[in-house]
């Protein structure tokens, strides 16, 4: 997701800024229009995050034995949390860790009702 600061002005006319996280300026356009705002300008945050995503980087092998493993327990019945979480425990806490435990707690979130961001 990319962050987005944006100025909108609303129903009543006034003008309001905020801070709108998107997969692309398109997105966040469609996102705000949809509240009922009229995006004046939006501009795209500086991260500080960027240098972290790098050392997460997950190979390629890496991803591709994951993916195996989180299908074959999917399709054995097992829920796919319970299998993100077997997944995350038997993972190289390096690695596959980070990517494994994003994933189990997004959709464990969405499995107890609640709003994923």
């Amino acid at each position: 997701m990319i962050t987005f600061s944006y100025q909108a002005r609303d129903a009543a006319g006034r003008i309001v800024s905020g801070i709108q996280e998107a997969l692309n300026e398109d997105n966040a356009v469609t996102s705000l229009m949809s509240r009922g705002l009229m995006v004046l300008s939006l501009q795209r945050k500086a991260t500080a995050s960027h240098s972290r995503r790098k050392s997460t980087k997950v190979k390629e092998t890496d991803l591709v034995l994951f993916t195996r493993q989180l299908s074959t327990m999917v399709e054995a019945g097992i829920s796919l949390v319970q299998a993100l979480t077997a997944l995350y425990e038997q993972a190289d806490p390096k690695r596959q860790r980070s990517v494994a435990g994003r994933h189990q707690r997004y959709h464990s979130a969405g499995a107890r009702g609640r709003n994923i961001p």
